[in-house]
């Protein structure tokens, strides 16, 4: 055989055994190549299980006096030349209490000038509900500065790392959904800890990103997300103004909590980039629970970080990576699988039409486009298009709920004349912390919010009638599904009408603007407290002989407020040992405010009942002053007591994007309260104590106030107060 003919053969036994070699190379390159995704979704955690409902209490049958007081029986009162103007003599005479404003925020300094005043101090359910913000606040700025902090790095770390080292391995779409991710999370982990090395392709948007999030100067496009955020929600506000480690950790779970992964095309203006998004999605959720830290698989850690913020602030309003993940499994039959299967077009339909079904956000939280018309369903649709995956959502709040089916578009035009302080661009473009309460079926706020206008537009009854409906289905345990949650439930507690059996004062209409005065004031405490996870809703663009020796004091005699706290301190405290976040300084503090309730308790149905006090409980009103002191200190862990910074704090709760102003709703300095209280035989004395004070105004959005520079505020131009609190709050 020639040469010539040779040479084919030759070539052909030359291909075969490269095949022969190459294939099993062929196979291992293939095999390095392969990202492999784990799906898992962590059990929803439940806090129910920590609360008891507090036991029934005997009905309220106090013998009081009859009002008005003549002015002869005022004047007689021990201490009541402290009452200095006319005006508050008569509101005393009227409805046997008035307040006048104190100037201050010590709460301890203005009991204890009480006491040496010689006048019997009245311990309002103001100043409990105080120490039960201060405790809140100072366990949740804790957890987030020492545990949750740390784990929040690792976290953004590991996904970082684990999406640059699946680009190494994948092409295509894949390969851009795991170069998003990476600048995804380098966004946060840039802002907890600046020298963090991250690629430069990741770096680039991430720091664009960071650039916008430091000058948080409203809403505009998004370099990275391809869609409208509002970056004027990244000005670190409320306790996260207290050091540089809280401050990047504000920005870094503002981030995580606001910047979406959408469903919808209309959020991104593009089919295209929704494609793109569940790619993005289903890859970060995928790789959740593939990838661990030393260790420790990603999702425990965020898990970690998710359920103590849920125990205190309540679960996400958006979908969350673990509902991702169950939608992934079913389409693809696995908890394990190649990422290269998310490109299947079988697998990815069968994961969007899973994802539908599932729960729509409650709150519109003001990303991508706002336009919208004079229609109820307008709402409908700008909840759909914010649908989609946030790593650690911002939470569903009722009150954030009330807020945004009581405004623009949900109600519509101002039916009335006047200028409202709802009123914005000629349609309801502001709650008002009273619909909440009318919400909750109090009676009074809603006559307040009719008094003042705010109820004069388009569907404002229908959309009302719907939301109490929503919250007296809540039932007592839904109620106590997270402290935030509960906090909520006492203050409505707290706000209710009184029936006969309670101390003459409390039975009128100007006792109950007192009441919604302290619980607004109180709720103002809690949107601050957790002003980083609740998600705030967005309105888009369009006669008697006076006793010889009166007690040395007396406790606001609500011991039903009482009790429910007492129950939350309880499921507090169960919660962090659960979760196991107690130590030895939170377990003293809910020990002392759990003894310090007790003791207002009884006390409080002694005086309901008639019961005359023991010597211990008179020992206790004498040093009530020093108890709050001491309580404080315990509760803040040895720093410095600054009564200021502890009391006047101020959150914005909602946006107008029509008007680029927010609601903002804040705490000012105390107001001392006169009250002409009953002893054990109905005869009346004056007690005199701090209460809390409650502001709400509009300010613009891009400059959404810190408690720093609310408190300058105060001090150069304060607001002015409510018009209804004139009811019982005469000039000094």
């Amino acid at each position: 055989m020639s040469a010539a003919h040779c040479r084919p053969a030759a070539c052909r036994l030359t291909f075969f055994a490269v095949l022969v070699f190459a294939l099993p190379l062929l196979s291992a390159c293939r095999a390095e190549s392969r990202v492999t995704l784990r799906v898992q979704t962590p059990p929803q955690p439940s806090f129910v299980a920590f609360y008891r409902a507090p036991e029934t209490l005997p009905p309220p049958a106090c013998k009081t006096y009859s009002l008005p007081l003549p002015s002869e029986t005022v004047g007689a009162l021990k201490g009541v030349r402290f009452v200095r103007s006319d005006a508050a003599r008569e509101l005393l005479a009227s409805q046997g209490f008035c307040a006048v404003p104190l100037g201050h925020f010590d709460v301890a300094r203005a009991l204890e000038t009480v006491k040496d005043g010689g006048v019997p101090v009245f311990v309002g359910v103001d100043v409990v509900l105080f120490l039960y913000h201060v405790q809140f606040d100072e366990l949740l700025k804790h957890i987030e500065s020492t545990a949750l902090y740390d784990d929040l790095v690792a976290l953004c770390r590991a996904m970082v790392e684990a999406s640059v080292a699946q680009q190494a391995k994948t092409s295509g779409d894949l390969r851009q959904a795991a170069e998003f991710n990476a600048a995804f999370f380098a966004v946060p982990l840039k802002l907890l800890d600046p020298a963090a090395r991250i690629p430069a392709s990741a770096a680039k948007l991430a720091n664009a990103e960071i650039r916008l999030i430091e000058q948080h100067a409203g809403k505009m496009p998004s370099p990275l997300l391809g869609y409208e955020e509002d970056y004027s929600q990244y000005v670190p506000r409320g306790h996260y103004t207290t050091s540089e480690r809280l401050r990047a950790y504000f920005k870094a779970m503002m981030w995580l909590g606001r910047a979406t992964f959408p469903i919808s095309e209309q959020m991104t203006r593009s089919r295209e980039l929704a494609e793109k998004y569940l790619t993005r999605a289903c890859l970060c959720a995928g790789t959740l629970g593939a990838t661990s830290v030393n260790g420790t698989p990603a999702l425990a850690l965020w898990q970690r970080i998710y359920e103590p913020t849920a125990f205190f602030a309540g679960f996400a309003d958006d979908l969350t990576p673990g509902e991702y993940a169950q939608a992934i499994r079913e389409a693809v039959g696995s908890e394990e699988f190649d990422a290269a299967r998310l490109l299947d077009p079988g697998v990815r339909e069968a994961i969007r039409e899973k994802l539908k079904t599932l729960r729509a956000p409650a709150i519109y939280g003001g990303q991508g486009p706002d336009y919208v018309a004079n229609r109820p369903e307008e709402l409908e649709r700008l909840l759909a298009q914010s649908m989609g995956m946030r790593v650690m959502g911002q939470r569903y709040v009722p009150d954030s709920h009330v807020f945004q089916r009581l405004t623009y578009p949900s109600v519509g035009r101002y039916l009335g004349q006047g200028q409202p302080f709802t009123l914005a661009a000629g349609v309801r473009a502001f709650p008002r912390g009273l619909d909440f309460f009318a919400a909750a079926g109090n009676r009074r706020a809603l006559e307040l919010l009719r008094s003042e206008g705010d109820t004069a537009y388009q569907r404002y009854d229908e959309k009302l009638a719907e939301m109490q409906k929503l919250l007296s289905e809540i039932g007592v345990e839904g109620w106590h599904r997270a402290l935030n949650w509960s906090w909520l439930y006492a203050l409505a507690l707290y706000a209710r009408e009184l029936s006969p059996g309670y101390p003459a004062f409390m039975l009128s209409e100007a006792w109950q603007d007192r009441q919604l005065c302290a619980a607004l004031a109180s709720w103002a405490h809690l949107r601050r407290d957790t002003i980083l996870y609740a998600k705030q809703s967005y309105v888009g663009v369009t006669a008697f002989r006076p006793p010889a020796a009166p007690p040395p004091g007396y406790v606001e005699p609500r011991p039903d407020v009482y009790a429910e706290l007492l129950a939350l301190t309880a499921m507090t405290a169960k919660g962090l040992e659960a979760l196991g976040l107690m130590d030895s300084a939170a377990q003293r503090s809910l020990e002392g405010f759990r003894q310090f309730l007790a003791q207002a308790k009884e006390i409080a149905q002694a005086e309901l009942s008639g019961k005359p006090l023991s010597a211990e409980q008179r020992a206790w009103l004498r040093t009530v002053g020093s108890r709050v002191t001491a309580l404080a200190k315990q509760m803040v862990r040895g720093e410095r007591l600054n009564w200021d910074e502890l009391m006047g704090t101020v959150a914005d709760v909602h946006t107008d994007l029509n008007t680029q102003q927010v609601l903002e709703v804040g705490v000012g300095p105390l107001d001392m309260l006169f009250v002409v209280a009953p002893d054990p035989e109905g005869r009346p004395f004056l007690a005199a104590g701090p209460v809390l004070s409650f502001y709400e105004f509009k300010h613009p959005m891009r400059d959404r106030l810190t408690d720093e520079k609310w408190r300058q505020m105060l001090r150069k131009s304060p607001p002015p107060r409510p018009r209804w609190t004139s009811s019982y709050l005469a000039p000094r």
